[in-house]
């Protein structure tokens, strides 16, 4: 990959850190007294440009997914074009989202309007030719052998089990795949590392969903390839998992898994702990100077920035107390 082809994007993201947000701005978020003060205070952030006629509160997450459309839009335009292919490792998980949708919307009869307030436009392809592809099946020429392998695949899983979380878990594996192969291609040890790690998450996380719920799916359908796991290693004793975490890099989560047993607490605060050990890998682009490290962190930093907010609006609409918000919480890349 030509590192050289990211120069003038480093430099401009690298300008745009200094507004993201900080953990006095999130305190003065949670300090507000209710979501309307919360909304007030962030309108003041980075988020601001994205306001338009969004005036009230409960219209926060379209000013947020506003914002991160405009810096992909931003990312993309600031990457030459011959290495911009790489950022679709960040805009697949939203492309592989608006198919759910579209698989979805046809089988459960969804109308017009819930489909669309589903979608997100933060894709590698528009959502809406995602919609006709999926629901439709009407081709495009922007739709590529691999969304065409993908959708195939989910229907077929579909129509075995008419198990609409196992044609999910299909999709997310075909995600996978495609992240790992593109990050192979890109021949960066930092970004193949990330999506390993990312696959470590997914496989851990739905090992953990799996031991808790009734179902009748098998794990070995659901595992995705390319992490540092091997299928044979959730074949283990649970504890004998747990004990192999707790010496790994993924001690976290083995630990917000045992608490989540033990207190029959939040699942979501076990999914907090993969983000933020993701984050903490892309911290690490802040001592890399060159190439695609710190244009990855800073989508992510948005995007982490992002939930954040989205945490804090949802809490306060709901009233919660501002400590119960704070558990709830992600840890920030400026931090």
């Amino acid at each position: 990959m030509n590192f050289a082809s990211f120069n003038y994007a480093v430099g401009r993201v690298r300008a745009l850190e200094t507004k993201l947000l900080s953990s006095g701005d999130v305190e003065r978020m949670l300090s507000a007294k209710d979501a309307d003060d919360a909304y007030r205070i962030f309108s003041d952030f980075d988020f601001g440009n994205s306001l338009g006629e969004a005036k009230k509160s409960a219209d926060f997450q379209r000013v947020v997914n506003s914002e991160l459309s405009a810096t992909k839009n931003l990312l993309t335009s600031i990457v030459g074009f011959e290495v911009v292919w790489v950022l679709e490792i960040l805009w697949l998980r939203y492309d592989f989202h608006n198919l759910k949708v579209a698989l979805k919307s046809r089988i459960l009869d969804w109308d017009n309007e819930k489909t669309q307030e589903m979608l997100l436009d933060l894709g590698s392809i528009p959502a809406n030719i995602m919609l006709d592809f999926g629901r439709n099946n009407i081709p495009h020429k922007s739709i590529g052998e691999r969304f065409t392998r993908a959708l195939a695949k989910a229907e077929a899983s579909y129509e075995k089990t008419h198990d609409l979380r196992f044609l999910e878990y299909t999709l997310d594996c075909d995600l996978h795949h495609l992240k790992v192969s593109l990050a192979h291609k890109a021949r960066n040890a930092f970004l193949l590392e990330f999506v390993q790690k990312e696959v470590d998450l997914y496989n851990l996380i739905s090992y953990f969903r799996l031991k808790q719920a009734s179902h009748n799916l098998d794990f070995a359908d659901i595992y995705a390839h390319g992490g540092s796991f091997e299928l044979a290693f959730f074949r283990q004793e649970e504890n004998k998992i747990l004990e192999h975490l707790a010496r790994s890099h993924y001690k976290n989560i083995a630990l917000a898994y045992e608490l989540f047993r033990k207190e029959n607490g939040d699942f979501a605060l076990i999914e907090r702990e993969g983000d933020d050990l993701l984050l903490a890998h892309m911290k690490r682009s802040k001592h890399t100077a060159f190439g695609p490290e710190p244009i990855f962190a800073y989508y992510w930093a948005k995007k982490n920035n992002a939930r954040i907010v989205r945490t804090v609006m949802v809490s306060k609409l709901a009233g919660l107390p501002q400590e119960k918000i704070r558990k709830r919480l992600r840890r920030l890349y400026s931090d």
